[in-house]
């Protein structure tokens, strides 16, 4: 039962599930059954992508994040103008991202009814943005039950500071690393962008620490220069959910990495 975990366990499960979301049904049914979730559900519309998967105790929407090779799913990232949302709250929330949800909405409805597990929703890049919003929608809609948490990892902001502040009462888990650089877009110019959640904070070496101004400067240079000596982009790399889940199951087990 994903309630009785501690947080670095769910984080780093959290994590797995929604990487997981990456891989075609076949191979994430497989995968999602192996964690202990009996049903699994594929939701594609118009390439906006989820699994739902349950067993007696939750149910989790896993949200899909970007791929590159995806031309709808990079229109998504960049198509930011600001809505309204789609439950009508005060605020404006990012169209692409709010578009991606409508297309999977009816879905992920129609397959919560009868059912009284615990709820949760999880993703990775876009994904995660998704589940930002997903949270949101569950929240303001009288008739649906409460989610239990919303985790995400390198998630782009979502809406403006007046969205922010107004919605998603519900645990928001947000785990950002290092010199990831989707956390930084769309560019928060005159409060446009917001990010909601509490923030969770992995440094270049990967050890979860508090996130300050010279903090992220520190490892956006470190992930850069490292980047030169290697001869690639570091800011991608750090966008990875294999590199997420490698850092956070380091976490779950205590183990930090040598800082030199």
């Amino acid at each position: 039962m994903l309630s009785e975990m501690d947080f670095k366990e769910q984080s780093h499960l959290f994590s797995l599930l929604a990487g997981i979301a990456y891989k075609d049904e076949k191979q994430a049914t497989k995968e999602y059954k192996s964690h202990g979730f009996t049903q699994v559900k594929f939701v594609d519309v118009d390439s906006s992508q989820a699994y739902v998967i349950w067993n007696t105790k939750d149910l989790v929407i896993c949200c899909r994040g970007t791929e590159p090779t995806e031309f709808k799913d990079i229109a998504a990232d960049v198509r930011c103008f600001l809505v309204r949302p789609a439950t009508g709250q005060k605020g404006r929330v990012h169209k692409g991202f709010k578009v991606s949800v409508d297309r999977i909405w009816p879905s992920i409805t129609s397959t919560l009814k009868l059912k009284k597990q615990k709820v949760w929703v999880c993703g990775h890049s876009l994904g995660g943005a998704m589940a930002c919003l997903i949270g949101n929608r569950f929240h303001e809609i009288e008739d649906l039950p409460l989610v239990e948490g919303v985790f995400t990892y390198g998630e782009p902001r979502s809406g403006n500071k007046k969205f922010v502040n107004h919605s998603l009462s519900v645990p928001h888990i947000r785990w950002v690393n290092g010199a990831d650089i989707v956390p930084k877009v769309p560019p928060d110019i005159l409060n446009r962008y917001k990010h909601h959640g509490d923030l969770h904070y992995m440094n270049h070496w990967g050890n979860v620490r508090t996130m300050t101004y010279w903090q992220a400067v520190k490892d956006q240079w470190r992930g850069f220069w490292k980047g030169i000596v290697r001869g690639k982009i570091n800011f991608f790399i750090n966008h990875s959910i294999d590199r997420y889940q490698t850092n956070l199951e380091r976490y779950k087990d205590g183990d930090e990495r040598p800082q030199v």
